[in-house]
């Protein structure tokens, strides 16, 4: 506040005090009114410097607060609305990471299980040529055994020891016979 104010209002309360002694002490009725009357009149000049030099400017501080916590609560509430924006937003980024890492998985899963069904079929195929051709090594032993019986059995039966062209002769016409032959048996 103002130095000069203060002086004045200091000066007004003396004053106040004066005729206050006059009200409590004055030797007649007369002076206890004067007194009073007195009293009034400083109290209503005290009012007047107080509203000319106080009242406003304390109305013009109570406005400038009550305008600065205006502004801090509307700063309060944008800052509060910002912060609901960004949590909803890292929500949203939180529901797309986890939706992709879902579909992350299911490809991952996916192709795990495509490179398996390939492994699979690749070790089919291995395997089905290896029965192949141990089907057909086997086949060819016995083609070999039955074509040593054979050339054994036609020395026996013949009493003579077979030629080469007469023993492939022979194994071919026993083979034509039994490819031709429906069942053998």
């Amino acid at each position: 506040m103002d130095i000069p104010f203060l002086g004045i209002t200091v000066y007004v309360a003396v004053l106040i005090l004066l005729p206050f002694y006059r009200v409590l002490f004055g030797p007649t009725l007369f002076d206890r009114v004067i007194g009073a009357g007195l009293i009034g009149t400083k109290e209503a000049v005290l009012l007047v410097v107080l509203g000319k030099f106080a009242w406003r400017p304390l109305l013009a501080n109570l406005k400038a607060r009550e305008e600065q916590i205006r502004q801090q609560l509307d700063m309060a509430a944008q800052a509060n609305r910002h912060a609901q924006t960004v949590l909803d937003q890292a929500r949203q980024q939180a529901v797309k990471i986890v939706e992709q890492a879902r579909e992350q998985a299911q490809k991952t899963q996916e192709e795990i299980i495509r490179q398996a069904k390939e492994e699979l079929a690749v070790l089919r195929h291995e395997a089905e040529a290896e029965i192949t051709h141990a089907k057909m090594a086997a086949i060819e032993a016995v083609w070999q055994q039955s074509t040593q019986i054979v050339q054994a059995l036609t020395e026996q039966v013949l009493g003579r020891t077979v030629d080469r062209q007469d023993c492939e002769q022979l194994i071919r016409q026993a083979t034509e016979w039994i490819r031709t032959e429906k069942d053998p048996r």
